[in-house]
């Protein structure tokens, strides 16, 4: 597989992780990760909490296809997904 870009839009990462790119979902970690802890820690309270619903929240992305870009942007799905559970 081609080497991605961080320049790459989300919508793109998206994409190229629904056909099983790897390192979509790297990257994608890398711009979100922290921004969804910190929901996570803030609602659960416990940092092993947070870190386990970091890891599921992304895990879930990957093996979902119900983000719509045209909908909302993923920082806000992400962080709606964090609150969900």
């Amino acid at each position: 597989m081609a080497p991605i870009s961080p320049d790459t839009s989300d919508v793109d990462l998206i994409r190229r992780l629904r056909s099983g790119n790897p390192a979509a979902l790297a990257l994608l970690y890398a711009r979100y990760g922290n921004l969804v802890y910190t929901v996570a820690l803030r609602i659960l309270k416990q940092p092993t909490d947070a870190e386990d619903l970091t890891q599921e929240i992304f895990l879930y992305l990957q093996n979902n296809e119900k983000f719509d870009p045209d909908r909302a942007a993923l920082s806000t799905y992400l962080c709606l997904l964090v609150r969900s559970r």
